[in-house]
């Protein structure tokens, strides 16, 4: 799970916003705010990961539920830290690059949006 936060902090790095990780257990924050989760099960001896990123998402939704099963917890997302959206496919090659090196042990070449080369 640290190499998937370490991924997607890189990503709200490449942003020049400053990530939290672990404030409130698995995550990512930035000024407070969520702006990532991970989650990791075993089923029947298999693994499943999952994450997700908050790049434009309307965090207003988030006021109709619990977040994370903690009412006071603040969801946020890169554009709102940004003010202004963010295009989501510059988000791709990022997470890639830390994706790679990380969680699928080879480095990667991005030669375009999320296009990734055993090297």
């Amino acid at each position: 799970m640290d190499k998937l936060l370490a991924a997607i902090a890189d990503v709200v790095r490449s942003y020049g916003l400053e990530p939290q990780l672990g404030l409130h257990g698995p995550g990512v924050w930035i000024n407070g705010g969520k702006v990532a989760s991970v989650g990791v099960a075993v089923r029947k001896w298999v693994t499943f990961h999952g994450m997700a990123l908050n790049v434009n998402t309307d965090v207003d939704w988030f006021r109709l539920i619990t977040p994370c099963g903690n009412p006071t917890e603040r969801i946020t997302s890169i554009a709102a830290e940004l003010g202004s959206e963010v295009d989501f496919a510059d988000c791709l090659p990022a997470l890639c690059a830390g994706l790679c090196p990380r969680v699928f042990l080879y480095a990667s070449q991005r030669t375009g949006p999320c296009t990734v080369q055993a090297g």
